[in-house]
């Protein structure tokens, strides 16, 4: 028992509220994802890495948030952006037509949106469905 329990434990609320959070998160950065792409479209090479310094993220990490950012903010895409950033992240390799097809109900690699909503990031990367 620790200092965060408030009410008494219920495996679903938390299951349910953790996710709720977790989608916060991607939400934040898609967001973010935005945000980094207007500073590199504005900001010359060694102005681009000070800001990425000043953020503390590492080139690495920024290209994969805007990569995200490009791949998931998009109409076709909208319905797969409350998915947590790992399970985004794992997706990406997935061509546009694919997960269009998955936001519209539809399946990839046989798991539809809600099996990968289940699926914890690993397992999604165990079925090979990225």
């Amino acid at each position: 028992k620790g200092e965060f329990e408030i009410t008494a434990y219920d495996r679903a609320r938390v299951l349910n509220e953790c996710k709720f959070f977790l989608a916060q998160s991607a939400q934040a950065m898609l967001e973010a994802g935005k945000r980094l792409i207007l500073m590199k479209e504005h900001e010359d090479h060694g102005e681009w890495m000070g800001c990425l310094e000043r953020l503390n993220i590492e080139p690495r990490i920024a290209q994969m948030m805007m990569k995200a950012t490009i791949k998931f903010d998009t109409p076709n895409t909208k319905a797969l952006s409350h998915l947590p950033k790992s399970k985004l992240f794992e997706l990406m390799a997935l061509d546009d037509e694919d997960l269009k097809e998955l936001a519209e109900g539809g399946t990839v690699a046989g798991l539809t949106q809600d099996e990968i909503d289940r699926l914890t990031w690993r397992e999604l990367r165990a079925k090979g469905s990225a």
